[in-house]
């Protein structure tokens, strides 16, 4: 399974991509993440709020970057 995370903060934001698998629990059977591995962490920028085109093209590079299509 692919994850990705977008922090939009007062100040700055970034995405990170991360691959895991969906496990069982041995103890409690729940559903739980394993082998988490990081694929793709952007630099931090500073949050464009103001301006929706900008946001809109800094979330098409960071998925650009990341190699995710569609």
């Amino acid at each position: 399974m692919k994850l990705i995370g977008l922090d939009f903060g007062s100040t700055t934001s970034s995405m990170i991509l991360a691959s895991a698998d969906v496990l069982k629990s041995r103890i409690t059977g729940r559903s739980e993440f394993g082998n988490l591995e990081i694929l793709y962490r952007s630099e931090p920028v500073f949050t464009p709020f103001h301006d929706e085109l900008r946001l809109s093209l800094l979330l098409d590079r960071w998925f650009t970057e990341a190699g995710l299509t569609g």
